[in-house]
């Protein structure tokens, strides 16, 4: 898990590095590397797809980050769709955006397939900070920085019916002694010690009770 996180920080802090595909694409690969190493019979149970298009409630095709269906049926159903992000700075400015993105996507992928599990990844560090023209503005606080949308959608009666279906596994952590001046020099300081303070609890709760 360490390793994850430091591969996203440090790939996502290069010039333009948060837009790269390299970057989310091993994201992918790193957590159903996690997923598999967790459930010793996975792969005898299930297939991965990666960047796999479904049909969603808007008439046109959505693309799931991961795709999870299950092995033994035929035609191989789908049994859970993993949506993964790792945030790296300047979240606050579009929280409520991010938000929306995700209640979003419940609604895309239930719409024309309303049996499937969702599963949100989430990683993101407990302080962020806040870059303005390439420079630091400030640290901010994840919980006032992201909405807890576990709380939104257990709490919101269009979401309860699904309650058992959406999961949401938020691994958080500090990043100590490094530069966060620019993003530059946060990258350039960077190493993988810096990341301390783990807490991938709600992950691997998430993880087996959907796999186990």
């Amino acid at each position: 898990m360490i390793q994850m996180i430091f591969n996203q920080l440090h790939k996502g802090t290069r010039k333009n590095g948060s837009r790269k595909s390299d970057r989310t694409d091993e994201m992918h690969r790193d957590i159903v590397s996690d997923i598999t190493e967790q459930i010793p019979d996975f792969d005898e149970k299930y297939i991965i797809e990666y960047e796999s298009k479904i049909s969603c409630a808007y008439g046109n095709k959505f693309t799931i980050d991961i795709l999870v269906r299950e092995r033994n049926t035929f035609p191989q159903k789908i049994h859970t769709v993993i949506l993964a992000k790792a945030f790296i700075s300047s979240v606050q400015k579009n929280r409520a955006n991010n938000a929306n993105t995700s209640i979003g996507e419940v609604i895309r992928v239930l719409g024309n397939n309303p049996d499937v599990n969702i599963f949100f990844v989430t990683i993101i560090p407990n302080k962020i900070p806040n870059y303005i023209d390439g420079f630091l503005k400030g640290l901010h606080d994840k919980d006032v920085s992201y909405v807890d949308l576990k709380k939104v959608m257990n709490d919101h009666p269009v979401f309860k019916p699904f309650k058992n279906q959406i999961y949401h596994g938020t691994i958080t952590y500090d990043v100590k002694g490094v530069d966060y001046n620019t993003k530059e020099t946060l990258h350039n300081t960077l190493k993988k010690e810096n990341i301390v303070n783990i807490d991938r609890n709600s992950f691997d709760k998430s993880v087996e009770n959907i796999f186990g």
